[in-house]
């Protein structure tokens, strides 16, 4: 079992480098590359990617001031699992 401290620190650390990538990711403008005769799917794809960041940031830092619900998590998808 991994000490609460461990997790939170690990938590905060995905969700510090996850928040780096957003620079990154808004510099990507695939609307542009559409212009230029790319597949419209690169437009969907950033916008999921950017979404999927968001969401990465936002449960790792709820999950870092409450790290016994990652357990709590973890239990329910071992049972829907099993």
């Amino acid at each position: 079992v991994v000490p609460e401290w461990d997790v939170r620190a690990r938590l905060t650390e995905l969700a510090k480098h996850t928040k780096a990538l957003e620079p990154v990711l808004a510099a990507i403008r695939p609307e542009d590359w559409v212009k230029r005769g790319a597949s419209p799917t690169y437009v969907a794809q950033a916008k999921s990617v950017r979404s999927l960041a968001l969401h990465v940031i936002v449960s790792s830092r709820k999950l870092a001031e409450q790290p016994d619900r990652l357990s709590a998590a973890n239990g329910r998808d071992r049972a829907r699992a099993g």
